[in-house]
């Protein structure tokens, strides 16, 4: 009796062992071809991936975001420039002395000199 035990309890074991054996076979399959696959569309460059929408969004960079960028850029200098330009203006009239730089209008001048 034992051994019709034993040799339904190896019939299962080499049953359930092969079954296993199998299902991990598979997943480590999919999952190697899974892998290959999100490998290959990560390695994509922007225009394999979506050639329409990379083209766009260059168009639009071209067209639309440079010039933007140009006049903030233009805007940017000139006032700097501008700001520079009024500081040595104050320098020189603080380093002049009270010459450069008349303290008395010209509407004073005339009611002095009456």
């Amino acid at each position: 009796m034992d051994r019709i035990f034993e040799a339904i309890e190896e019939w299962m074991r080499n049953l359930l062992t092969g079954m296993v054996s199998s299902n991990l076979t598979t997943m480590y399959t999919d999952v190697n071809e899974k892998t290959g696959q999100i490998a290959a569309q990560v390695g994509q460059t922007p225009q394999g991936w979506n050639g329409s929408i990379y083209s766009m969004i260059q168009n639009l960079s071209e067209s639309v975001i440079v010039p933007i960028a140009g006049m903030i850029i233009t805007f940017v200098l000139c006032y700097f420039s501008e700001y520079r330009l009024s500081l040595r203006k104050a320098q020189w009239a603080v380093l002049s002395g009270p010459r450069a730089v008349p303290l008395i209008s010209v509407h004073t001048h005339h009611l002095i000199h009456m």
